[in-house]
């Protein structure tokens, strides 16, 4: 009986006694940027990923996997994450067009050329795009806005819409292309890595960007002015691969879609308050010029037939999309 007492007494305490927890393993992703880590946007990602671990009190460890470090093109980010080659990445897009057509709307010139107008739109293209990303094995957690693309360049300075004539520039999208085109200048594609090299040589005589890029790219060394048109702003999804979100635990899906949603504004105006910041610096530096609001009533009355044709040639969804978002914005 003392012996039945005396496992009975120990078998309790050992229930009773602190029992140490055992960390389960971290889950670890790779995140894919086109972006150095030294870029604006890339330093905001690397608070967003931060967070994400603390919430999710650090089941899920992301590493952000600058340009260079992995052998992808910003064109492939669709692809290589519904693959799972990477679990995350970021697609800007005006370089996803060509696997997601109907992502090109954000870039149309002159559609959304103002915070405000994003934010009223961005909600009707995430609504559009759902399937489409699906059918891609992508799940898009955040959505957020880059602020407005102006024209940066060497030589003689834009300062109107008829000193864009007959000039070389760098592109990334179509719609930038369609837009010199129709301007009388010509365009070429270059990945961010050629812009140096293509202006050391003249092969382009500028670019069409963000002051707040022309600063996190390095490239104010290499142009002389700026002509602040606000031609048209980006979206930029951050996508997971569908079965990697899908293998999370409850709390650190939770703490991953938690955090993505509180950043989907605060990235945006992140964005464009680093580009407000950006320009007032090179005003400094370089011969900045706004564009005119007539020059920008023309233009933007110039493009609208290209809104259209986009749109057809795009498919019903994003004639809907598009019809949408004119509605919204009043255009």
């Amino acid at each position: 009986m003392k012996r039945r007492t005396l496992v009975t007494a120990v078998a309790g305490a050992i229930a009773l006694s602190p029992v140490p927890i055992v960390a389960q393993s971290p889950v670890r992703w790779d995140f894919y940027t086109f972006l150095g880590l030294s870029h604006p946007v890339a330093i905001l990602l690397t608070e967003y990923l931060s967070e994400v671990r603390k919430r999710s009190n650090g089941e899920l460890v992301i590493t952000l996997k600058p340009a260079g470090e992995l052998p992808f093109k910003p064109n492939e980010v669709v692809k290589v994450t519904g693959d799972g080659l990477v679990q995350m990445g970021e697609a800007l897009t005006v370089f996803i067009t060509g696997t997601i057509p109907m992502t090109g709307i954000g870039a149309l010139p002159m559609l959304l050329v103002s915070q405000d107008e994003m934010r009223k739109a961005l909600p009707i293209i995430r609504k559009h795009m759902a399937k489409e990303f699906d059918k891609a094995g992508v799940t898009p957690v955040m959505h957020f806005s880059w602020p407005l693309t102006g024209l940066f360049g060497s030589g003689k300075p834009v300062k109107t819409l008829k000193d864009i004539a007959g000039r070389k520039f760098r592109t990334i999208s179509p719609q930038q292309a369609e837009l010199l085109k129709r301007l009388g200048a010509s365009s070429v594609s270059l990945a961010t890595a050629e812009v140096a090299v293509a202006m050391d040589r003249g092969t382009v005589e500028g670019m069409m960007t963000t002051a707040h890029s022309i600063q996190g790219s390095k490239w104010d060394d290499l142009v002389k002015w700026g002509f602040l048109g606000d031609f048209h702003g980006a979206d930029d999804f951050i996508i997971v691969n569908k079965a990697a979100y899908a293998k999370l635990s409850p709390a650190a899906r939770k703490a991953l879609d938690d955090v993505s949603r509180e950043w989907d504004a605060r990235m945006t105006k992140e964005e464009f308050d680093a580009e407000a910041k950006s320009r007032a610096e090179l005003k400094g530096k370089l011969e900045l010029t706004a564009m005119s609001k007539a020059d920008a009533a023309t233009l933007t009355e110039q493009m609208k037939d290209y809104w259209v044709s986009w749109a057809q040639g795009v498919g019903p969804e994003a004639v809907a999309m598009l019809r949408e978002v004119r509605a919204a914005v009043g255009k």
